[in-house]
């Protein structure tokens, strides 16, 4: 949130969505190949944020800068 208030935006702009969670499952197979179930093997977590801004050139100049970051 500092980064994008100090890039010029204002927390009215600025909406941070929840975090959604999902379960990743590893499938498992016997020796022939034949599928026996699976199993939780960890979580994958997405937050997604949304910029509503006039400023086109502020919003577009974050997403690059976001995205140089690792952000996808």
């Amino acid at each position: 949130m500092d980064y994008l208030l100090d890039n010029d935006l204002s927390e009215d702009e600025i909406v941070f969505n929840s975090v959604d969670i999902t379960q990743n499952y590893k499938e498992n197979y016997d020796d022939n190949g034949n599928y026996i179930g699976s199993e939780p093997n960890g979580y994958t977590l997405t937050q997604s944020v949304i910029i509503t801004s006039n400023n086109v050139e502020i919003v577009g100049f974050t997403r690059v800068l976001l995205l140089r970051s690792g952000c996808p």
